[in-house]
């Protein structure tokens, strides 16, 4: 799903713009525990400051309708594999990620 290969690809290049171009509010908030533009600011901070390899391994899961979708993949960080879940919720025409449900090493 182009949305994960995305949020994946801009966490690696360090890129605070996918905190609001792939992420919703709710994740935002949810993530660090802050409110409206206070989250958005530190989600923006933690990505453009953020060290290490990350890249996609593969998706292994998509389920879901044109509303929501749960997208189960795997990726590697400083070669620790990792396999994540996000739940995915469609705005406009684009989707984003709405919550992370799982990670396991």
């Amino acid at each position: 799903m182009a949305t994960v290969r995305a949020v994946v690809a801009g966490v690696a290049a360090h890129d605070p713009s996918i905190c609001s171009r792939l992420f919703t509010q709710h994740y935002v908030e949810s993530v660090n525990g802050l409110k409206r533009a206070t989250a958005l600011s530190r989600c923006r901070q933690q990505v453009g400051a953020f060290r290490g390899k990350l890249s996609l391994v593969r998706i292994d899961q998509v389920q879901g309708n044109n509303r929501a979708a749960i997208v189960q993949f795997v990726t590697t960080l400083s070669s620790k594999t990792t396999m994540q879940i996000l739940q995915l919720v469609r705005s406009g025409e684009s989707w984003k990620v709405y919550a992370a449900l799982r990670r396991t090493r």
